[in-house]
């Protein structure tokens, strides 16, 4: 008995269509990161490429001869393209960046920098300074993305901020701490991890200091994680690898340092160590998230020396902070597993709330104080965002969950509140959240993975792309007041903002914009 012959044309309609179907539940999902939908996406390309690779080879009635051409013709395109195309690193939705291999690599002649552009360092005054005119740590002034005593000019939308301008730097995700006419970053050149400081006027380089060896990850990217922080005459940073550094801010001068992971230990963190140092009444607070009982450490800000140390949680990708819950000045730690508070004196643990993270998962956005006893969790894992109210009573700390939903998946991006509303990138959408409800008010407007700052009223926001927008902070709609291209880059760095100054940075760029 013959059998059934189904034409070509038709059987690889059919087999684009089943794929086609496949993606489209997979593309409208709301229920997981776009990351997975890229991985599924590549799966599914890859399966119906293999299936009419089986069906050319096996069952098609092509001529053996058009079957080689066609498998010749193929293997020819892919190496065709690889040589004229190369992966330049990967978006955080895992989704390939793509260049000409012509084409210089970004921030492959930085290192040719060296020594510095002679520019001088002005000494950093705490004293006389004007609090307005600083960002002295990851964040900000409180490390919660608001920017204090600076209201947004209402001409932003017809007249934008000026270029002062632009430079390549050395690759990394750190961001800005400013003090004054000086902006500090961390930065990897090489084979190597530098603290730099740039004039915030011109964007000469004034002094650079070598502080550890090279970090290289495919899907995280090259570089450094943390920003560094400024306190007076000081300066503490946190290497990728894991050393805590403390430099003079005048010369950059390294005044001492200690290792995280000494021997025998390890980084719990697969990506590079992240977490921004916290300076607070003489201590450096970091968190290499080392158990059984150094999830949490604080070293004398002065001599480097452990002053208390507890936690047992896994480090993630957060940073400690500061927040007054209940009437106490507490340390928020936001580790792999939970959110953990500790007293500020002398590292005792005070409350835990437990948020279990899958293996492949990670908490990246800071906890968000929210009045005097609650805080707002943002993650990108499900369920993804909860509230939890804080309360003392004679000494005893009690966690109580208000709401917990998926309504804000944030992955890289920080949530900042304003009014009883918090506004955070979902996936790289946009969105605002009723803080009493836990009810989305809107979703819309595309930014990537990027950041979220909260000047007045009004969101600052840099798009994973490089571009700031504007967007009025309404539980309405999407008002977004003006966009301008700040960068040319991966931006996954966090903005700076000081009085009359906007400094951005992306993985291998950073510019400074001016406004009045």
């Amino acid at each position: 008995m013959r059998r059934a012959y189904v034409p070509s044309g038709v059987l690889i309609t059919a087999i684009l269509l089943l794929a086609a179907l496949w993606l489209l539940p997979n593309e409208a999902s709301d229920l997981v990161g776009r990351e997975v939908q890229v991985v599924a996406t590549f799966l599914i390309t890859l399966i119906t490429g293999t299936i009419l690779f089986a069906w050319l080879m096996v069952f098609s009635r092509l001529r053996w001869r058009t079957r080689l051409s066609v498998v010749g013709s193929s293997i020819l395109g892919l190496i065709c393209a690889s040589s004229l195309v190369r992966i330049e690193g990967f978006s955080g939705d895992l989704a390939p960046m793509l260049s000409w291999r012509w084409q210089r690599v970004r921030g492959t002649s930085v290192g040719e920098l060296l020594p510095a552009d002679n520019d001088v360092a002005d000494p950093l005054d705490l004293a006389n300074a004007e609090a307005h005119q600083n960002w002295p740590q990851f964040l900000g002034p409180t490390r919660d993305g608001v920017v204090k005593d600076i209201t947004v000019p209402t001409t932003w939308g017809s007249n934008p901020p000026r270029p002062l301008w632009q430079r390549e730097i050395g690759s990394g995700c750190s961001g800005f701490a400013i003090y004054g006419e000086n902006a500090i970053t961390q930065e990897q050149r090489g084979e190597h991890e530098y603290v730099v400081c740039y004039s915030v006027k011109s964007g000469k380089q004034r002094w650079q200091c070598e502080v550890d060896g090279a970090l290289q990850t495919m899907l995280g990217g090259d570089g450094p994680r943390a920003t560094p922080t400024i306190d007076g005459e000081f300066i503490y940073a946190v290497t990728a690898r894991g050393k805590l550094c403390c430099l003079q801010s005048t010369t950059g001068s390294v005044a001492w340092s200690v290792e995280l992971y000494g021997s025998g230990t390890t980084a719990t963190v697969e990506y590079g160590v992240s977490c921004s140092p916290l300076v607070v009444n003489d201590l450096v607070i970091v968190s290499p998230g080392i158990a059984p009982d150094r999830a949490l450490v604080a070293f004398h800000a002065r001599t480097g020396e452990i002053v208390w140390h507890g936690g047992t949680d896994a480090a993630s990708y957060s940073s400690p902070m500061i927040a007054n819950l209940s009437g106490l000045s507490q340390v928020l730690m936001f580790g792999k597993q939970s959110l953990c508070a500790y007293d500020l004196a002398d590292g005792k643990l005070l409350w835990r709330y437990d948020w279990p993270t899958p293996v492949d998962e990670h908490n990246i956005a800071q906890p968000v104080a929210v009045g005097t006893d609650k805080v707002l969790l943002a993650t990108a894992h499900l369920p993804s965002t909860a509230l939890i109210q804080i309360r003392c009573h004679e000494g005893n700390w009690s966690v109580r969950e208000v709401w917990r939903n998926r309504n804000l998946k944030s992955k890289f991006s920080n949530v900042v509140a304003l009014g009883g509303y918090a506004y955070g990138l979902d996936n790289g959408i946009l969105v605002c959240l009723d803080l009493a409800s836990g009810e989305r008010r809107w979703k819309q407007g595309r930014y990537g993975h990027g950041q979220v700052l909260l000047m007045g009223d009004v969101l600052v926001i840099q798009s994973e792309s490089g571009e700031i927008s504007l967007v009025a902070g309404s539980p309405v709609q999407l008002q977004e007041l003006c966009r301008f291209e700040a960068l040319a880059a991966k931006t996954w760095n966090a903005p700076a903002i000081t009085a009359g100054f906007l400094l951005v940075r992306g993985d291998r760029q950073a510019a400074c914009y001016r406004f009045e």
